[in-house]
Order: structure tokens, then C-alpha cells, then sequence
């Protein structure tokens, strides 16, 4: 897995001249069907999670704060881990690839800004492998005010990189707002590794530049296990992007297990080797919400992407709380008023 630090990494993916992101690489592994809601991804961290996941329509969630009791501490136990992995997968997820995407955005920037000087905006596909392939070839086709690109990659090497697929983008004359389509773009690395993206999205940028929210529509990431995860109608939102302490939170509908969760303002810090810090509020379909903070650091070391270690706080209504802690790579253990229970992740 490659760890990734930067500070807007979904621009980055989106646009060929834009800021650069944050976030960390990450294949899926949990069984889920993710329902897209509007919402924000952390990328206050790096690092690697695994999960399986497919964004579908809304569901009905309830929105009182639940209070947790001996009765339901299976329930918010179970939505309170399943947020936190759902968490932290997101945000990785979403960082994957941005650094590396970022280097190849900013080579072809440089080559729609040189055609347009040379008055070469064709929308006919001009050979562009020379400006960066050290092997194989890529092809560009661009609007004549270099708005509109489409790029073809066919086994472009690049960085210790090589690219397949194409991806287009349509910017705005200010270049504030970026609409674009990944088609079977691949990524591949030299010990076999490779990511594979499809879908469609678009990012704004404020005119300061200091804010970006972007949405993803039927967006998949599938890695080199043949694991997926898609980003489908998740919103994404950044602050602070021309400081040193930029910000992403986002927000999510997803099913797991036969059930359906909510997560808002779900913040991850931490990497892959450390790590993560995790805080989100959590919605049980059935009870209502929870807020979540890890206690301990959660790692995601396993190799069928749970959590192997780390531990958390869920505090509802009326001072009511549990807590869960993940005991290993199959397991974790819900406590609620003193009575611990231990759920295993293929059991439920």
C-alpha cells in the first residue's frame, strides 16, 4: 500500500490544475452496501484500510440521540464499530492515488498549456507520450480553449507508475469548478499492485481556495485482490486548504449485515503504522445516534481489512455509554453497564 500525504486529494483526481489533497491508500473489505449521503471525508491522515462496498439509494434513519441500555447495546455496539471501520475506509479509500494521480495531473497540465501556446487546441487526440511516457503511449484530446481534455493511456510508464485506461475533465473558465470520468483508468505498480477507477464526479473550489466539495456519482475503486469500494453520491468537504491544518469531514448512508447506518462529521487522524484516531457520530437505524471516539488508537492491519486492535468510547442520551473494543482481526467486544459481550465480524 502506498501512504499518501496531501492536503485536497480529491481535486487532485478531478482536475489537471488543481491544489494538491490528503488522505491514504486503502482496498475495501467489508461486506457493505454504502449509501451515499451528503457528506465530508476527513484528511487529517494517511494510511491503509481495507473493505468492500457499493453506495446505494437513502434509507430512513432515526435522528434522536439514542440512549443506550442493556437492550440495544448489541445494536449501537455493532453501529459504533461498523462506523468507525466504515470511517476510516472512506477516508483512505478516498485518498488513494492522490499523490500519484497528482504527479501525472501536473505533467499533462503542462502539455495543455503548451499545446494552447503553440495553437495545437485539436479535438482530434495528439500524441503526448513524449512529455512524460518513458515507455508505452498516451494520447490527449482537448477543446480549443483547453477546457474540456480527455486523456488515453495505453501502458504509459511514469514515475515507476504505469497508466491504462482514460479520464476527462470539464473545468470552468476559472478553473473553480471541475466535472469528470474515469473510464477503467488503471493505475499499476512494478510488485504487481494496481487500482483500477471508474465513475464520475465534480469538485468546486471557493474562490479563495481555502474550501472544496466534491461529489462522487457511481465512482467504483477496485484494487489488485479484486476487492471494490464505491464512493457513489458521497459528498466531500474540505476547509482550510491554504494552511498547514486543512480539514475533511463527510457524511454517509450505508447497509451492512441487513442493517442501515449513518455516519456524520466522521474525522480520522493517524496512519496505517500508528494508527487512527477516530471521532463520528454514528445513526442506528432503529435507536438513533451515537457519538464515537476512540480511546485507543484503531489499527487496520488485518488481512481481511477489520480492525485488529484499538478501542472506543459511544455515548448517547442522558449521559448513557458503552464502549467497544476490537480484540482482534475476526473479533470485537461491546460493554455496557458493566456487562462485556464479544461479537465476531463474520457473524453479524
Amino acid at each position: 500500500m502506498k501512504s499518501i500525504n496531501q492536503i485536497l486529494w480529491v481535486s487532485t483526481l478531478s482536475s489537471l490544475l488543481t491544489l494538491g489533497g490528503c488522505g491514504g491508500s486503502s482496498n475495501s473489505s467489508s461486506s457493505d452496501n454504502a449509501t451515499g449521503g451528503a457528506g465530508t471525508n476527513t484528511g487529517a491522515g494517511t494510511g491503509t484500510g481495507t473493505g468492500t462496498g457499493t453506495n446505494t439509494g437513502s434509507t430512513e434513519i432515526k435522528t434522536v440521540q439514542a440512549t443506550v441500555t442493556s437492550s440495544n447495546a448489541k445494536d449501537l455496539g455493532v453501529a459504533a464499530a461498523r462506523g468507525i471501520k466504515k470511517a476510516v475506509i472512506d477516508q483512505t479509500t478516498g485518498g488513494a492515488l492522490g499523490a500519484e494521480v497528482g504527479s501525472v495531473d501536473g505533467a499533462l497540465a503542462e502539455v495543455v498549456n503548451a499545446l494552447i501556446k503553440n495553437n495545437q487546441q485539436v479535438v482530434s487526440a495528439v500524441d503526448i507520450s513524449a512529455y512524460f511516457c518513458e515507455s508505452g503511449t498516451a494520447d490527449l484530446t482537448t477543446s480549443q480553449d483547453g477546457l474540456s481534455t480527455t486523456t488515453s493511456y495505453n501502458q504509459c510508464s511514469f514515475s515507476g507508475l504505469t497508466f491504462d485506461g482514460s479520464f476527462s475533465t470539464s473545468s470552468s473558465a476559472d478553473y473553480l469548478t471541475t466535472s469528470y470520468q474515469y473510464n477503467n483508468f488503471k493505475v499499476s505498480y512494478a510488485n504487481g499492485e494496481y487500482y483500477l477507477m471508474s465513475g464520475s464526479g465534480s469538485t468546486q473550489i471557493s474562490a479563495d481556495y481555502d474550501r472544496s466539495v466534491t461529489t462522487f456519482s457511481a465512482f467504483t475503486y477496485t484494487d489488485w485482490t479484486g476487492e471494490s469500494y464505491s464512493l457513489s453520491d458521497t459528498v466531500i468537504t474540505c476547509t482550510g486548504l491554504t494552511t498547514e491544518n486543512s480539514v475533511c469531514s463527510y457524511d454517509a448512508d450505508w447497509s451492512e449485515g441487513g442493517s442501515s447506518y449513518r455516519i456524520e462529521s466522521a474525522t480520522v487522524a493517524g496512519d496505517s503504522g500508528s494508527g487512527y484516531e477516530v471521532n463520528v457520530k454514528v445513526y442506528d437505524t432503529t435507536n438513533g445516534y451515537v457519538e464515537v471516539d476512540t480511546t485507543v488508537k484503531v489499527t487496520f492491519n488485518c488481512s481481511n481489512g477489520n480492525p485488529g486492535s484499538g478501542a472506543a468510547n459511544f455515548m448517547g442520551a442522558d449521559s448513557s455509554s458503552g464502549t467497544v473494543n476490537f480484540d482482534s482481526c475476526t473479533g470485537f467486544t461491546v460493554t455496557v453497564d458493566g456487562v462485556g459481550t464479544t461479537y465476531s465480524w463474520s457473524d453479524i
